[in-house]
């Protein structure tokens, strides 16, 4: 089962972040459609990061 979620950073550029048990990390892609793995294996370790980052959390 996937775990997606939205952020948008002070630029208001959306990235989604997919999570992805196979590969146990995070894969994002932006409005560019230009993907990239967030490395990092548990979602609760992504959300420090995106803090400081800046990023904030979009509820669906």
């Amino acid at each position: 089962m996937q775990t997606i979620r939205q952020f948008v950073d002070d630029s208001t550029t959306v990235i989604t972040c997919e999570w992805s048990d196979r590969h146990y990390a995070w894969v994002c892609s932006s409005e560019n459609d230009h993907r990239f793995e967030c490395c990092v294996p548990r979602m609760n370790d992504l959300y420090p990061d995106l803090q400081d980052a800046g990023y904030k959390e979009l509820e669906s």
